[in-house]
C-alpha cells in the first residue's frame, strides 16, 4: 500500500495533537517531493507559503503546508478569555 505507514504515522500525531487542543499543524516538504506532498494534500494540508532557500544561501526551496485541525473550528471560548 502506497503511503500507508506515512498516512497512519501522520493521523496518529494529528490525534495527538487534537487531544492537546493544538489547532494548526505546519510542516515544510521539498516542492520535488510528489509522493509527500500527494499525501499531505490527501490529509488535508494547504500550501500556504514558498520560501526560497530554507536551508541558508544555496540552499533548498520549501513549501510550507498547514492544516487546521477540527479542535479550532469547534472551540466555544471566546478570543478575550
Amino acid at each position: 500500500m502506497v503511503g500507508g505507514i506515512g498516512r497512519a504515522l501522520m493521523r496518529a500525531l494529528e490525534e495527538r495533537f487534537e487531544a492537546m487542543e493544538i489547532q494548526e499543524l505546519y510542516l515544510s516538504v521539498d516542492p520535488e517531493n510528489h509522493p509527500a506532498r500527494s499525501l499531505y494534500d490527501s490529509l488535508g494540508y494547504r500550501i500556504t507559503e514558498t520560501i526560497c532557500e530554507y536551508f541558508g544561501e544555496g540552499g533548498e526551496d520549501r513549501l510550507i503546508m498547514k492544516k487546521v485541525l477540527h479542535t479550532a473550528q469547534s472551540s466555544s471560548l471566546s478570543p478575550c478569555r
